[in-house]
């Protein structure tokens, strides 16, 4: 059954990456204001760390309703069993969102810190982690406290994503669209003029996307063992409290 604790830890989620999307907006909104440049706001969505933060609250909040909705039930006894074994297809979005949102913060992560990071000029700054470790460790940690399965063959579902993204990305380059440093791409790594190495980075990443839905997996697969033994030392323990009691 869905227990308050539970239901707290889903909402709070939601809201803390929903305060950390307009934290960062609004501090990216000051500080070009600051260096008299406010048209670059309009480019805060061209980036794929961005575009992540409004994924993940998607993904927590749509979560979220449906864990309230299954609370809810319980409370007032009309949830089926039967549900689980149907998938509506609401379910199924939630379960496509999560596998997204999972496998793309860590790819989020990894590419900025391994390839994007500069200390020279980036700065070390909340809405920084917010956006290029948190969403990703909350998704690491979540494997172990939800209940949600994964599949290995769903490992498209993030470059089904990537890919709309990528497309993006040409259709801005081909239409003259710059970065915040007016250079004509979006990430170095993305460099349309540059077709060959571009191609060859973006064969890596999607090695890299499988390899990381893997990952997922096997924390998944783990926690399957961890619960089976945790449920098996529980039942020993009842039965000596039930042999104590004879």
């Amino acid at each position: 059954n869905v227990g308050v604790p539970y239901l707290v830890y889903v909402w709070g989620r939601a809201v803390f990456f929903l305060v950390t999307l307009i934290e960062s907006f609004i501090s990216s909104w000051i500080r070009f204001t600051r260096e008299n440049e406010p048209e670059k706001i309009t480019k805060y969505f061209i980036y794929l760390t961005n575009n992540g933060r409004w994924l993940a609250i998607l993904t927590f909040t749509v979560e979220a309703l449906l864990v309230s909705q299954r609370f809810v039930k319980e409370k007032r006894g009309t949830y089926k069993d039967n549900e689980k074994q149907s998938l509506s297809f609401i379910y199924k979005f939630s379960w496509f969102l999560s596998n997204t949102n999972s496998t793309l913060s860590v790819l989020i992560t990894v590419v900025y810190w391994a390839t994007i990071y500069n200390p020279e000029s980036s700065r070390l700054d909340f809405g920084n982690f917010s956006g290029h470790l948190l969403i990703a460790v909350a998704n690491v940690i979540d494997v172990f406290i939800s209940d949600r399965n994964w599949k290995v063959l769903h490992f498209w579902h993030t470059l089904l994503f990537a890919s709309f993204y990528l497309i993006f990305s040409i259709i801005y380059y081909l239409a003259g669209g710059t970065n915040f440093k007016k250079k004509k791409y979006i990430y170095t790594i993305l460099n349309w003029e540059k077709v060959g190495q571009t191609c060859g980075i973006l064969a890596g990443v999607l090695v890299f996307i499988t390899l990381v839905h893997l990952m997922y997996y096997s924390l998944y697969r783990l926690r399957l063992v961890l619960k089976r033994r945790c449920l098996s030392k529980s039942q020993i323990e009842e039965d000596i409290i039930g042999l104590q009691n004879v």
